[in-house]
């Protein structure tokens, strides 16, 4: 019989795989509406997002889409 992921996380708590807490990318403000960048995988988000955004900003502009 197969032993489940937790099963196997149950049994082995030295594993370093174990210990990896996930953090979020993004948490939301202490103040007022809204989320803001909680790790560097966060801004990068952002600046692809709003580099993606310029660029068809752009295209649009000069009537290529």
């Amino acid at each position: 019989m197969a032993m489940s992921e937790s099963d196997y996380r149950a049994s082995h708590p030295d594993d370093p795989d174990n210990n990896k807490e996930k953090k979020p990318l993004f948490v939301p403000n202490g103040a007022g509406a809204g989320y803001h960048p909680a790790s560097a995988l966060g801004w990068v988000i952002i600046i692809v997002v709003v580099a993606i955004l310029v660029c068809l900003v752009i295209l649009f502009k000069r009537g290529i889409l």
